[in-house]
C-alpha cells in the first residue's frame, strides 16, 4: 500500500511539473475534466512500478562494492541452485578447493555437563545414557532449561543432537505424533562463578544437518518466537545442528551456563531426546554440512548427478558469499531512487540530493 501511494505520489508530480495537468483523480475514476482515463493514469503509473526510494546501501570505494555485488551473486545463485553460475568453471575451481581441505576438517567436541534439567511446561526429564529425554506430560509447548558448570574452556560452539528413539511417536525425535519437532529459539546464559547476574551470549551463525521446508536452523537464533527449526519429513533419524558464538567466551572455574531450547509453536511440538556439546575449535561449523551434501561428497565427482553437484556448489558458494560479506565494512545508507528492488545485484541507484543532507 505504501509503494502504491508512493508511485501516486511521483506520477502526479510529473505530471503537474511537465504538462500542467492534475491526473490523480483518475486513480478512482476517469478523469471529468481532462482527457485522461483510468487506462492511462495506470499506464502512466507502471512506468515507476520498478523504482523505489528510500535510505539505500551505497559503497562509496569501488572496489568494495565490486566485491559485494559478487558475494550477493553468489548468494542469489546458490539460493536459486542456478546451474549457470554453480556449475560454471570458477566455481567448480573453488568446490574441488574446498573439497580437498574438507577432508582435513575435525571439530572435538566436549558433551556438556549437566547439572540440573527442567521443564517449564511440567514434563519429565531425564538422564537416558549421555543424553536427554522428555517423558511424562506431554505439553502443547514448551522450554527446557539445562545448567552445567563445565571445566574452563575458550567456548566457540555449541551442539545439539536430536535423537530418535523407540518410545517416541514415528522413533522421534520430537513428541508430535508425526515425530517432529520445532525448537523456536536456543538461548545460552553465562553466569560468572558467584555472581547472580547473567548475560546472555550471542549465537550469530547455525547449520544443521537436515532443514525443513520453511523452518530452517537459522530461525533458532533469529529472536522470531514465531519461526522455528523443523526436521519433518526427515524423521525417525538423528539430527545435528551447531551454533557459533558472536565472540569467544572464557569460561572460569565455578562459572555456569544455561541453555534454553525454547519451543513455542504449539501442538505438541517438543523435542524428545537430545543431547549438549560444546567445542573450543576455532571453526564449530566446519564440520557440520547438510545431508544432501554429505551424501554427495561420499560420491566421486564425475559419478554425481547435477543434482548432487548443485547441492555441494551451493553450500560451499553460500559458505565464501557469506565470509566475505562478513569480511566487508558496512555500507553506507544514502537516500536514493532505485530501478529494479529485487535481489539483483545489478540495481541501478540514483542519488537524491536534499537540502541540509
Amino acid at each position: 500500500t505504501f509503494d502504491y501511494i508512493d508511485r501516486d505520489n511521483m506520477l502526479t508530480l510529473t505530471m503537474s511539473v511537465l504538462t500542467s495537468t492534475t491526473v490523480h483523480c483518475a486513480r478512482c475514476h476517469n478523469h471529468k475534466f481532462d482527457p485522461i482515463p483510468q487506462s492511462d493514469y495506470y499506464a502512466l503509473q507502471a512506468v515507476f512500478a520498478g523504482i523505489g526510494r528510500g535510505n539505500i546501501p551505497f559503497d562509496a570505494d569501488l572496489a568494495t562494492h565490486r566485491q559485494r555485488t559478487q558475494a550477493q551473486a553468489w548468494m542469489v545463485a546458490a539460493r536459486d541452485r542456478d546451474p549457470r553460475v554453480l556449475l560454471g568453471e570458477e566455481v567448480a575451481t573453488r568446490v574441488q578447493r574446498w573439497e580437498q581441505t574438507q577432508r582435513t576438517v575435525h571439530v572435538p567436541w566436549i558433551p556438556l555437563p549437566i547439572d540440573m534439567m527442567i521443564s517449564a511446561s511440567g514434563s519429565d526429564l531425564v538422564m537416558d545414557s549421555d543424553s536427554i529425554a522428555a517423558r511424562g506430560a506431554r505439553p502443547e509447548q514448551d522450554t527446557y532449561l539445562i545448567t552445567s558448570q563445565p571445566q574452563p574452556l575458550r567456548l566457540i560452539g555449541l551442539r545439539l543432537d536430536v535423537l530418535c528413539d523407540d518410545g517416541l511417536p514415528m522413533k522421534g525425535p520430537g513428541r508430535n505424533d508425526n515425530g517432529n519437532f520445532h525448537l523456536s529459539e536456543i538461548v545460552l546464559e553465562h553466569f560468572p562463578s558467584g555472581s547472580k547476574e547473567s548475560q546472555r551470549i550471542g549465537l550469530s551463525a547455525a547449520r544443521a544437518d537436515f532443514d525443513q521446508d520453511g523452518w530452517t536452523i537459522a530461525h533458532a537464533i533469529d529472536g522470531n518466537p514465531k519461526s522455528a527449526w523443523g526436521i519433518h519429513p526427515s524423521v525417525g533419524q538423528d539430527h545435528t545442528a551447531v551454533f557459533g558464538l558472536e565472540s569467544p567466551l572464557a569460561i572460569a572455574a565455578g562459572d555456569r551456563l544455561v541453555v534454553q531450547l525454547r519451543q513455542l509453536h504449539g501442538g505438541f511440538h517438543t523435542i524428545g531426546k537430545f543431547r549438549l556439546s560444546m567445542t573450543d575449535a576455532a571453526d564449530p561449523l566446519a564440520s557440520m554440512l547438510p545431508r544432501a551434501v554429505s551424501d554427495a561428497l561420499a560420491i566421486l565427482p564425475s559419478d554425481r548427478s547435477e543434482s548432487q553437484s548443485l547441492d555441494i556448489a551451493a553450500c560451499v558458494m553460500a559458505s565464501e558469499a557469506k565470509q566475505q560479506l562478513g569480511s566487508l565494512p558496512d555500507a553506507s545508507l544514502v537516500y536514493a531512487a532505485v530501478i529494479g528492488r529485487g535481489d539483483s545485484s545489478a540495481n541501478t541507484m540514483v542519488i537524491i540530493k536534499r537540502s541540509g543532507n
